[in-house]
């Protein structure tokens, strides 16, 4: 049974001084139709459904069709009251406007006996209102499916400007698998229906269930003069405040006014009262369909279901059954959005920004500042040049060769050359970007998981291996040569030309002094030399050249300025600080993964989680960083080593989907409440409202 005060309100008929549902005694009074009797030579009854204001409905079996209808009809006497019914035509002729899957289907209208009766869609299941009162709260995930259908029902009658003006529990049906069917349109009404209309028809605005009404639907009613009434208009926003009552009852399982006056009404509890474990969106967004001026109410149905968690209003206007209408997509997004002339401001900001960066961040970069005239084939010949000069002719199995920036000589420079330190760079020496060029016998194989040979990745370690860098300008800076590791050549080897590798490095050599060697060589060597002089173009800079030899060849080759320093040489052991700091850095890695992972859990199992923004995002990060690697990488001619190096590719791109999916699923929803909570009042800052707003150019 409907409890006392659920019981729908209906319209008052001035023209007999009455209601236009049943009387006192007739709403309690049994059924005039016994189960088996066949209506218009047609329905056969089953059973009475139940009882409501405005009439009867009954489960019946079209004879014609062998399908189940349901019917309802007017109360006895009804049919004498042309309010009556112009009502019972007007539910039809209004509910036939909306066709949406979680709206009840109306057929037709016929009569029996003298009483009229709708034909429409029966609903094996039971009313939300009954679920609730033998169940209680329903479980939050089901509860934000079912919230997320009404909300799509309700948004679809808001499309054709249907508004339903009695939104209960009792009107909301569940089929066997869960789906909702909106019900009952007796009292609906098309959109702004209200303003001052005459007195008799301001109860029809005024219809509905207490329970279930909005503040300006229960507010007192001023004369305007002549008979008229000034009555509030029936507005999209009523229908949400009976939004937010239903989904306070699906959450919570009681109602937010436990009320016995209208008094009482205005005292609304909150959720997270009854249900200390409810998600925060959840309350904020029913409190918002709650509040008693109308526009600080959400602006539509479907800006509800954007923001519960994991709502995509989008998706669940296409899950409608059509592709929303532009005025739906406009409707979805919040009323509060930015101004016209701030976001052009912004945007124009924007672009400026972008502009100005794109035109002098090269100017500040490191090859904006040091001379750039050779192109890279022409230092690649320069580099095969000086490789057969000093001896070594074999063309090798894989070349790789690439620019980087010295991080020693720009600090120093920095620390040591005043304000204008970085205008010294432009002479190119000291170099402050170089170019370098690998050989091997075999195929380079990078460490690094990113795929690219480096000056010293993968390290030189195989005999034959040679590496020579270069100064924009051709001149040489390094070289390195691994000798044979087996060698039975025990002829005594002339001495090697130091002059000519000075002339390729672009230093006289007769302006160096010989000194003792300091700097061993990476590789082995039979003969080891040094000097010490001036830079040529800078004589306030002193240099040492180390150098070595093996049977009369260089095998190495390194200018030491007062920047170097031995990369190779670390501290025997870590300081207490390094120690600490490396605890400490590990620590927060393992306490991010797991806290992340935590998160990520419990967002998923309360349905707070955007799963399918995370997955779309991990999806492309591993796709992108894929692609990067075939377009960046250093490929190999040798299929099993290729094969080798793209799984391994594969696998670290998956691992950086897999921890990007991870934070996403932990940190999003967080950030969404964050946002909502910065944004001004009534505005949704969810990314599928704003992906809403941003498609009616409004976000």
């Amino acid at each position: 049974m409907t409890p006392p005060d659920d019981v729908t309100i209906a319209p008052f008929d001035s023209a007999q001084g009455r209601p236009l549902g049943p009387s006192g005694s007739s709403a309690l009074r049994a059924s005039l139709f016994a189960p088996g009797s066949i209506i218009a030579g047609r329905y056969r009854l089953v059973a009475l459904l139940g009882r409501g204001g405005m009439g009867e409905v009954y489960r019946a079996e079209d004879l014609t069709l062998d399908h189940p209808v349901a019917l309802k009809f007017l109360p006895e006497g009804a049919a004498n009251s042309p309010a009556s019914l112009s009502q019972f035509h007007n539910e039809l002729r209004i509910a036939r406007q909306v066709s949406h899957k979680n709206v009840c289907r109306l057929y037709d209208l016929g009569e029996a006996d003298g009483r009229r009766f709708l034909t429409m869609e029966y609903v094996d299941g039971e009313d939300l209102a009954s679920l609730i009162r033998r169940i209680g709260r329903i479980q939050q995930d089901k509860a934000i499916d079912i919230a997320r259908q009404i909300c799509a029902g309700l948004a679809a009658a808001h499309e054709r400007g249907v508004l339903h003006h009695d939104l209960k529990p009792a009107n909301v049906m569940l089929d066997g698998e869960g789906n909702v069917r909106i019900t009952d349109f007796g009292l609906a009404l098309r959109q702004g229906s209200g303003d001052a209309i005459a007195a008799g028809d301001a109860d029809v605005v005024r219809a509905g269930t207490p329970q279930y009404m909005a503040p300006e639907q229960l507010a007192p009613r001023s004369v305007v003069g002549h008979g008229l009434q000034a009555v509030p208009p029936a507005t999209i926003k009523s229908d949400i405040y009976a939004l937010g009552l239903v989904l306070f009852e699906i959450f919570t399982g009681r109602r937010a006014f436990e009320a016995k006056t209208l008094r009482d009404l205005l005292a609304p509890l909150t959720p997270s009262s009854v249900v200390r474990d409810l998600d925060p969106t959840v309350e904020r967004i029913i409190m918002r369909c709650l509040e008693r001026d109308p526009e600080r109410r959400p602006g539509s149905a479907l800006a509800v279901a954007a923001a519960l968690p994991g709502g995509n209003p989008l998706a669940e206007a296409l899950a409608a059954g059509e592709t929303p209408s532009p005025d739906l997509v406009v409707a979805a997004g919040e009323t509060d959005a930015v101004a016209v002339l701030p976001g052009l401001a912004a945007a124009a900001l924007f672009i400026v920004s972008t502009i100005v960066f794109a035109a002098f961040a090269p100017r500040a970069s490191m090859p904006s500042l040091v001379p750039l005239n050779k192109p890279v084939d022409v230092l690649t010949d320069r580099a095969q040049q000086l490789l057969s000069s000093f001896g070594y002719e074999e063309a090798g199995a894989d070349r790789a060769r690439g620019f980087s920036i010295p991080p020693d000589y720009p600090q120093w420079a920095q620390a040591h050359g005043g304000a204008g330190w970085w205008s010294t760079l432009r002479s190119g020496r000291p170099a402050g970007m170089l170019f370098w060029y690998r050989t091997s016998p075999r195929d380079l194989v990078p460490d690094a998981p990113r795929g690219s040979v480096m000056a010293n990745d993968p390290p030189q370690l195989l005999s034959g291996m040679s590496l020579v860098v270069l100064d924009t300008v051709g001149r040489l800076v390094e070289f390195h040569h691994v000798p044979p590791q087996v060698d039975s050549d025990a002829t005594p080897a002339a001495a090697p030309e130091w002059p000519r590798v000075f002339d390729a490095a672009g230093l006289p050599f007769a302006a160096f002094t010989p000194a003792a060697p300091q700097w061993a060589p990476k590789n082995f060597a039979d003969t080891r030399a040094a000097w010490e002089g001036s830079l040529p173009d800078r004589t306030d800079i002193r240099v040492r050249v180390e150098a070595a030899s093996y049977r009369g060849h260089p095998v190495s080759f390194y200018i030491v300025g007062p920047w170097s320093r031995p990369s190779q040489m670390p501290p025997a052991s870590r300081t207490a600080m390094q120690t600490v700091m490396g605890t400490i850095n590990v620590g927060v890695w393992l306490a991010a993964l797991i806290g992340g992972a935590i998160l990520a859990r419990y967002n998923v199992r309360m349905n707070r989680a955007d799963r399918r923004a995370a997955a779309r995002l991990a999806i492309g990060l591993t796709i992108l960083a894929i692609a990067a690697w075939i377009v960046s990488a250093h490929h190999l001619t040798t299929a099993d080593v290729e094969l080798q190096q793209t799984s391994l590719t594969m696998a670290s791109a998956v691992f950086l989907g897999t921890i990007v999916w991870l934070y996403y699923l932990a940190i999003e929803p967080y950030a969404r409440r964050f946002c909502r909570t910065r944004c001004s009042a009534g505005r949704d800052c969810s990314p599928a409202a704003c992906a809403i707003r941003a498609s009616a150019a409004t976000c």
